[in-house]
């Protein structure tokens, strides 16, 4: 389920009379588990999103709503104003990941993908995975912190202090 949002005033909706201040909520598993949407959808199949090249914000903004890639930044105008950021934010942060490791399964512990924590049915059990380093550089680079010379400077600039 999405974020809780409440009515701003009565309506109708396909014929059921909803009042104002009624709290309603996205269902986002649902619609992410749709038989007409997906073959399968409970079957783990990331091919199913090949040719889809739209962001994720591109994609919320397409006419008809069943065509979305996801909702998991919401819908409408309560949609979540964070999700170009998080969405450039998550592609950097899942690149850096694939770039510096391979993510293997641990032997005799595979993850469970059949039961889900929380409410939201968004959350797997932990599990664990072994990361294989992809190149002997990668422990010094990751363990480096190296200040740009003048980058204070930059972003003092930058913000007008």
């Amino acid at each position: 389920m999405a974020t809780p949002h409440a009515s701003t005033r009565d309506f109708v909706y396909r014929g059921m009379f909803i009042p104002a201040k009624t709290v309603m909520m996205l269902n986002c598993y649902s619609l992410h588990h749709n038989e007409a949407r997906y073959e399968d959808p409970f079957t783990f199949n990331p091919e199913r999103y090949l040719g889809d090249n739209f962001s994720s914000t591109e994609s919320s903004k397409l006419p008809n709503a069943m065509e979305r890639d996801h909702w998991a930044f919401g819908a409408g105008r309560r949609i979540c104003p964070g999700m170009p950021i998080a969405e450039k934010e998550i592609f950097l942060a899942i690149a850096r990941l694939l770039w510096a490791f391979k993510i293997e399964a641990v032997p005799n512990q595979p993850p469970c993908l059949d039961e889900y924590e929380g409410t939201s049915g968004r959350t797997p059990l932990p599990f664990r995975v072994k990361l294989v380093p992809r190149h002997e550089h990668v422990h010094h680079i990751l363990g480096t912190k190296e200040e740009v010379p003048g980058s204070f400077e930059l972003a003092d600039e930058f913000i007008g202090n």
